[in-house]
């Protein structure tokens, strides 16, 4: 099916596809492309502002929390790994980096591995 000569509506429609109604075209060098959570950017990689925002209390709450759980813990460290491969430098200096126990988080998730190999070493 090729599609030399068409415009982009006809090939659509001899596709059975339509384009909403509500496209509009913007350049994503100002305001960057919003995808799965991120914004792409020509020269940057960023998480969306409300992502961000859940990342942070995220990191708050585990921090206060008396003991943490496996499952926090195991949230937490994951969206730290996302944050390495983001340039988002200043963001993890200013409202991550004072509230991180890695070595803490790391402790609670070998915990419960150990706990569960123990239990399933038991059960045989």
């Amino acid at each position: 099916k090729e599609w030399s000569g068409m415009t982009a509506k006809e090939y659509l429609n001899q596709m059975k596809l339509e384009i909403k109604s509500n496209w509009q075209v913007f350049k994503t060098q100002a305001r960057g492309l919003d995808f799965l959570g991120f914004r792409f950017f020509k020269e940057k990689t960023i998480l969306r502002r409300r992502t961000a925002l859940r990342l942070r209390r995220a990191v708050v709450r585990v921090y206060k929390s008396k003991r943490p759980t496996f499952r926090q813990c195991a949230g937490v460290l994951s969206r730290i790994g996302l944050l390495r491969h983001l340039d988002m430098y200043n963001f993890m200096q200013k409202y991550v980096k004072p509230y991180l126990k890695i070595k803490k988080y790391k402790e609670v998730i070998r915990q419960h591995e150990r706990r569960k190999q123990h239990c399933a070493c038991g059960a045989l």
